[in-house]
């Protein structure tokens, strides 16, 4: 009985957190036509202790992101480059040192030619990475990526993000994908269009991104996936069998 009781302490100890929706929000973006190598944002929002960062660069071309630095000297990991005309990529960094509002994040680029947008994001209650997917490209109106199935254990809950860049799309309108909510639609005139989009699940279907451009373009599309903490603690499974 004893320990019965010991479990089911552990369990409401930790019931709170794990059951909590995961949320999102921008902190900052930049844009550039082209002509630099350097660049910077300068965040709008607090970034506590433990939370997570993602960072989403699209570009026109070939021009690649190679550096982030923050006022806290975060690592970022960094996903699969999806290219065509256009270019996409996803950066994050996990349990995240704390970085203050009015932090000046710096970037480098690989080429001074091009033109560039970056959107930062701070998640809390998503701590655990999931998948970054391969990434789609094509020459459309309808950019579309299907991810994989999603690892979720009981009542684990998943952020999923999606991401769309257009090259030459900067004025351009999106319809966003059934089920996502949009977070950035960042826009150079004449050069690279970046839409960032989210929603939350508790579903392990493979998640589908699929927005609607105004105008036919050259695009990329990808999804990443982040979750809720596990809920299995030595074999308890909060709300189900684990």
């Amino acid at each position: 009985m004893r320990r019965a009781l010991l479990a089911f302490a552990a369990w409401a100890a930790l019931a709170g957190p794990s059951l909590a929706a995961p949320t999102i929000a921008a902190i900052g973006n930049y844009t550039h036509a082209s002509g630099l190598t350097t660049g910077s944002l300068v965040t709008t929002a607090d970034v506590a202790a433990g939370d997570t960062i993602v960072l989403v660069a699209g570009a026109n071309g070939n021009t690649s992101l190679n550096t982030i630095s923050d006022c806290a000297g975060n690592t970022y990991s960094q996903g699969n480059i999806v290219l065509s005309v256009a270019r996409l990529r996803v950066f994050w960094v996990l349990g995240a040192k704390a970085v203050a509002s009015g932090c000046t994040v710096n970037f480098t680029f690989s080429s001074t030619t091009n033109s560039k947008a970056i959107g930062m994001y701070v998640a809390k209650g998503a701590p655990v990475f999931d998948q970054d997917g391969l990434g789609a490209s094509g020459s459309s109106a309808s950019p579309a990526f299907t991810g994989s199935t999603i690892g979720l254990t009981g009542v684990q809950q998943a952020l999923v993000i999606g991401a769309y860049t257009a090259s030459g799309g900067g004025s351009d309108t999106v319809t966003e994908s059934s089920g996502f909510s949009t977070l950035d639609d960042l826009n150079v005139s004449g050069g690279v269009k970046l839409h960032v989009a989210y929603k939350v699940t508790s579903s392990t279907t493979a998640p589908a991104y699929a927005p609607t451009n105004s105008a036919s373009r050259q695009w990329v599309a990808n999804v990443d996936v982040f979750k809720t903490p596990s809920p299995c603690i030595n074999g308890l499974l909060m709300g189900a069998g684990c």
